[in-house]
């Protein structure tokens, strides 16, 4: 039974080439969920809680973020504390907790008790592992209080 409306024909709109200048794309923050099985960071979960004043406890290493399906990452911001410089590798295998994935950014320095975002060379996967430089290492408490990313 037809109700008279093609359903096939996108909805009075019309197709723009995405390099068309009249045109700005907004892409909204995407906060993560934790993936705990690779995660050895203490209080993680408050680095996904949508609060700034919550952050990670006393002691951490990395942090294993699920995307939900595998994206091109492109972009990353962080809420941090401490001045330290922290490394982000994406991937979708967890045979190894992505200690093997690409890596989209390394050696940043996000400012200091604000948010601070980076372009990152974009990466397909599910997961990002994020952890401090050099190895990782402990991170002191609140040294990491929110993550998010762009994707598409």
């Amino acid at each position: 039974m037809s109700d008279g409306v093609d359903r096939d024909s996108a909805a009075g709109g019309s197709t723009v080439a995405a390099t068309d200048s009249k045109y700005i794309w907004v892409i909204h923050w995407q906060t993560p969920s934790i993936y705990g099985a690779c995660t050895d960071c203490c209080g993680a979960g408050n680095v996904v809680d949508g609060n700034i004043s919550t952050g990670n406890c006393t002691w951490g290493g990395p942090v294993v973020f699920d995307l939900g399906e595998s994206k091109t990452v492109r972009f990353m911001r962080v809420w941090a504390n401490f001045d330290r410089s922290w490394t982000a590798k994406v991937g979708d295998d967890l045979i190894l907790c992505g200690t093997d994935w690409l890596y989209p950014k390394w050696n940043w320095y996000p400012s200091d008790g604000q948010w601070s975002e980076t372009p990152v060379i974009p990466t397909v996967g599910r997961y990002i592992r994020f952890n401090r430089d050099l190895g990782g290492g402990a991170l002191g408490a609140n040294s990491l209080m929110e993550f998010q990313y762009q994707a598409w």
